[in-house]
């Protein structure tokens, strides 16, 4: 069974922290941001390949209804 995840924050602190344990678990990813970063795109990747998951950016600013919904 494949297992999906979507995590906010993904780029620092906490929600860094639980995309790798979701990583190293298995878990599909949509890993969210708030602005688009290359460096960021670059991490996740590795992180990916280490665990041979799949890890999809996201961007949008959670205060914007709008942004979240697109």
């Amino acid at each position: 069974m494949t297992k999906n995840a979507i995590i906010t924050g993904t780029n620092r602190g906490i929600g860094k922290a639980v995309l790798l344990k979701f990583a190293s678990l298995g878990y599909n990813i949509w890993a969210h941001a708030r602005k688009k970063d290359l460096d960021f795109e670059n991490e996740i990747s590795k992180i990916a390949q280490k665990y041979g998951v799949w890890i999809k950016p996201v961007y949008f600013d959670l205060k914007n209804e709008q942004a979240i919904k697109e």
